[in-house]
């Protein structure tokens, strides 16, 4: 029955640590210098302290008390933020993957009388296939970003290895994977003008002497980065 289901539901999200009176997630609004490397599930804090940096609940009004709360960026830093706390993760001990928690989380929100997501989702995003995050894993692992052993899903490796490139290329380290990470990760290396190389350039001597010399440029060859 209907009751059954409601008590034995409840009874799991017991066990996996839930706390009552409290909700799963809150969406936030981050400070505008808010480092997008800090939305990170293994940086927890309370809702005071996420306060006291800046971080305020979206519509007004004080932050709902947490001891636990990490920021959670589903789409990136360009899509909505939320302070996630014990409950959500609770969520995810019954199924752990962030867009159901979410989804379950925004349903319970939205059959209390909740308003809804209030910020924009960025829909230019299309989320990656597998085997798209598949080549992304293996192209931060041979770029030296360790992301651990590929499997194609995202998990906090992958993030962390996607961080630690974005900061690398000076962008913005939410670990967020997108179609235009993928391509600058994959993208070969470009092609090196006559200008730029100096065997291409340089004036052999007669004789067998160009080896010599070309030998000589070759060991003091500069480095041309990846784009």
């Amino acid at each position: 029955s209907a009751d059954d289901v409601m008590a034995s539901t409840a009874h799991v999200l017991a066990q996996a640590g839930w706390q009552p009176g409290q909700p799963a997630i809150v969406e936030v609004q981050l400070p505008p210098d808010f480092d997008a490397g800090r939305a990170d599930d293994t940086l927890r804090q309370t809702t005071a302290q996420w306060a006291a940096e800046g971080v305020q609940a979206v519509g007004g009004g004080p932050l709902p008390e947490m001891a636990q709360a990490a920021v959670l960026q589903p789409a990136g830093a360009r899509g909505p933020a939320f302070l996630a706390g014990a409950n959500f993760r609770a969520i995810l001990r019954y199924n752990n993957a962030t867009s159901y928690a979410l989804a379950v989380s925004l349903l319970a929100q939205g059959l209390d009388g909740g308003s809804g997501v209030r910020a924009p989702w960025p829909r230019d995003l299309p989320a990656l296939s597998r085997s798209q995050v598949l080549l992304m894993q293996n192209a931060l692992n041979e770029r030296g970003f360790a992301s651990g052993t590929p499997d194609g899903l995202v998990g906090p490796a992958t993030r962390e290895a996607l961080r630690q490139f974005q900061r690398s290329a000076g962008l913005v380290a939410d670990g967020y994977p997108t179609p235009e990470l993928l391509q600058r990760l994959t993208a070969p290396d470009r092609p090196v003008s006559a200008r730029e190389c100096p065997l291409m350039t340089a004036r052999w001597p007669p004789g067998g002497q160009w080896l010599a010399q070309a030998l000589a440029l070759a060991r003091h060859r500069p480095r041309y980065a990846a784009r």
